[in-house]
């Protein structure tokens, strides 16, 4: 009976351990995609697109510029803080593995706020802590790339080991 218990765990340890490579590697295709979709364009390439000034400390010279996305369009990469941060976080719990994509701002040390990828993603309509009125639109990153990448994620995580 001892032996069949020892049998039986180390099966299970190694499935858990051919399922884990098998959502690392999903989650490698979901971040890979999500970081690609984000574009950068060079001033020149705007095509219409709202060109907006970002000055640099308190000189009325502005030192470039920034082309905004389109509302439904991924961000328009400035800084690359957030393409930076993209990144997954894999755990298990209680024989389930578990799997989180997303963005790791707001950590100590990134200088970026926490709601930033949120409200890209999902678009805000309110006051600042500033006081200032906003509306930004949604430019959706995340989903996305969910949605584009789902099937071959399913046909990935559906085959035998």
């Amino acid at each position: 009976m001892q032996k069949n218990i020892w049998y039986t765990e180390r099966q299970v340890k190694r499935i858990m351990t051919e399922e884990t490579k098998k959502v690392r590697e999903a989650a490698l295709i979901l971040v890979n995609d999500i970081k690609t979709s984000f574009t950068m364009k060079k001033v020149s390439q705007a095509g219409g697109r709202r060109l907006v000034r970002i000055r640099r400390g308190k000189s009325k010279k502005a030192s470039r510029y920034h082309v905004v996305s389109r509302p439904g369009e991924p961000p328009a990469v400035d800084t690359g803080k957030l393409r930076q941060s993209i990144t997954y976080n894999l755990f298990l719990t209680n024989n389930n593995i578990v799997l989180r994509v997303g963005s790791s701002i707001g950590k100590r040390g990134s200088g970026v706020t926490r709601k930033y990828p949120r409200r890209l993603e999902f678009g805000f309509v309110g006051t600042d802590k500033l006081g200032r009125k906003v509306r930004q639109l949604p430019r959706p990153w995340l989903y996305p790339a969910y949605r584009r990448r789902k099937q071959q994620i399913i046909t990935l995580l559906s085959k035998p080991i």
